[in-house]
């Protein structure tokens, strides 16, 4: 899946099915024969593993997300150019462009299945693309049209049976690139062929042979399928162990011979020797070891004609378990009405014991400062940091002791135009909360700093006032500002629906439940967004209007937790 088609990138036993099953949520089964095909070191990997129906999805977007007009002033440069790679490029680009008119212009130029299945992972440091197909002539015939419209010779080779393609793209300083394309057994793949790999490689991104040790022998998709809960639609990962080591060069991988070959290539072929000596080797290697990974993948995916409903999560693996320990100290509370989308135009919590921030900092800081460290470069890191002074942030945040989050939410908000066809301010439905373990506390700081609210005196049964008095400007007539201390918690609300909400805060424990939450309807925000163009005069761009248009809501969660720092995305998408 394309990213920004977010907001954001087939079940069968033939070659290229995959059966996932999953008994309980802790044991998952996974088998794909063309993961057969893909290294186990890879150092990238994405797969959309069980059939995606982009068709549906497709017609279910609006036009602006699917990126229709985005390419137009880079294809534009591109063609103007007397370079055959760029106006190869400007080409593929157009073509891209155009068959974005339609789901169906879209699959006859690609060729690709109404069920999309994708895997794209590297070889070392050649990126293999591989996606099924219903319609190989369609591909080529994309790519060979815009070949010869650039002038650029391609050639059909054979390997063992298995044809491909190849389009010199000639480089400066008469380095070629050679992009591939093929299909094998209904799969195609997109590889570059360069002086970096070699033909066994090539073999491999072919998928005419498999590697030495392939992924499937590694159950590391399993795994974090079964770890992390994931559906096993969609899974991607960032090996960072595997970066290290190529970068280190403590085993050898294709990976690291490869990125050796490219830094002779650019005439700095000792560009690593810094890092690669036995000490960094053995510093870097550990220090990765607690941060090993960063994995996404699909938790939940429905799809329909007329709605799409999507949840996933991403985690910067770690397995340093003080540090997550100390992290997680700093969560604090996120309100109930902030942790869903729940009809909310839109809304964001930050949840943080401020008075455990600069205990924190010290911590990560004297941890990395009495790090036994021998590698030269994080010694002189290590060095430069020993004069760092937290008593500044530490005196800031005193005056903020007991806050545990705080949170804002626009239900509903309504602009009109004043005699000069400004923008102002009609109607509005909000809510701001501050969680504290002494709210009472707080308030009378917060008189002392604006003497107008020094007069309020809020019920401790829960009851609202008006502070619009205390408010040193006009307010638009009928927006009645009140105040109320629920529990724990200290709320400013407006409106029907905030005052509802606010009453539920009573009843919410003080307790460390998150870190950061945000949520937003495109539609409803759009709304008055769409107003002020039309007050001020301004042309309303198409991209605003269509988004208006459109029902999606879109939703982030980021906390810490035992497995590393995780964070939740959810996106629903209704066809008007």
């Amino acid at each position: 899946m394309n990213t920004k088609l977010l907001a954001g990138c087939a079940v069968a036993v033939a070659a290229g099915a995959i059966i996932y099953t999953q008994t309980d949520s802790s044991t998952a089964s996974l088998e794909l024969a063309q993961l057969d095909y893909v290294p186990a070191d890879t150092a990238l990997f994405y797969g959309q593993l069980k059939p995606f129906p982009y068709s549906k999805y497709f017609n279910l977007i609006p036009d602006q997300m699917k990126g229709a007009d985005d390419f137009t002033p880079l294809i534009e440069n591109l063609a103007a150019s007397n370079d055959n790679n760029a106006q190869f490029l400007a080409s593929l680009l157009d073509q891209y462009q155009t068959s974005l008119a339609s789901y169906e212009t879209l699959k006859a130029a690609w060729g690709f299945a109404d069920d999309y299945k994708a895997l794209a992972y590297t070889i070392g440091l050649m990126p293999v693309l591989r996606y099924q197909l219903e319609d190989e002539t369609a591909l080529f015939n994309t790519i060979n049209s815009s070949a010869d419209k650039a002038g650029i010779n391609f050639t059909t080779q054979t390997i063992e049976g298995v044809d491909y393609n190849t389009y010199p793209l000639v480089l400066e300083n008469d380095i070629t690139l050679n992009l591939i394309v093929s299909v094998k057994d209904n799969w195609a793949t997109i590889t570059f062929d360069t002086k970096l790999n070699t033909i066994k490689d090539l073999r491999l991104a072919l998928a005419i042979d498999k590697p030495t040790k392939s992924l499937t022998q590694t159950a590391k998709l399993e795994n974090y399928i079964a770890n992390y809960s994931f559906d096993g639609h969609s899974i991607a990962y960032i090996d960072h162990v595997e970066i290290a080591n190529a970068i280190t060069a403590r085993t050898p991988s294709r990976l690291g011979e490869m990125l050796d070959e490219l830094l002779k290539e650019l005439g700095d072929p000792n560009a690593l020797e810094v890092a690669r000596t036995p000490q960094c080797q053995n510093d870097i290697t550990n220090l990765v070891s607690y941060w090993p990974a960063s994995v996404t993948g699909s938790t939940y995916i429905q799809v329909t004609n007329s709605d799409a409903h999507f949840k996933a999560d991403a985690i910067f693996q770690s397995t340093a378990t003080d540090i997550i320990k100390t992290l997680k100290s700093v969560r604090g509370f996120v309100p109930e009405h902030t942790t869903k989308l729940d009809g909310q135009m839109l809304s964001f919590a930050y949840g943080a014991d401020i008075s455990k921030i600069p205990p924190l900092l010290n911590i990560l800081s004297s941890t990395f400062k009495k790090a036994e460290f021998e590698c030269a470069p994080l010694v002189a890191l290590q060095q430069q940091t020993q004069d760092s002074n937290l008593a500044a942030l530490s005196m800031m945040t005193a005056m903020a002791n007991g806050i545990q989050g705080v949170s804002v939410s626009i239900q509903d908000l309504a602009l009109e135009a004043d005699a000069n066809q400004l923008p102002q301010l009609k109607a509005l439905d909000a809510l701001i909360t501050l969680s504290a373990t002494d709210p009472d506390n707080l308030l009378f700081t917060a008189k002392g700093f604006l003497p107008a609210l020094a007069e309020l005196e809020i019920p401790e049964n829960g009851d609202a006032i008006s502070v619009n008095a205390a408010i040193p400007y006009p307010l638009p007539a009928g927006l009645d500002i009140r105040l109320a201390k629920k529990g724990k918690h200290i709320v400013l609300f407006t409106g029907e629906k905030s005052a509802a909400i606010a009453n539920t805060l009573s009843e919410q424990a003080l307790e460390k439940n998150g870190f950061l939450t945000s949520a937003v309807d495109l539609s409803s925000l759009m709304t008055p967004v769409i107003e002020v163009f039309k007050m001020t005069g301004q042309v309303i761009p198409e991209e605003l209007e269509q988004l208006k248009n459109q029902t999606m809501s879109v939703y982030f969660a980021t906390d810490i937790k035992d497995e590393g720092i995780v964070i939740n995305s959810e996106i629903k998408i209704t066809k008007k």
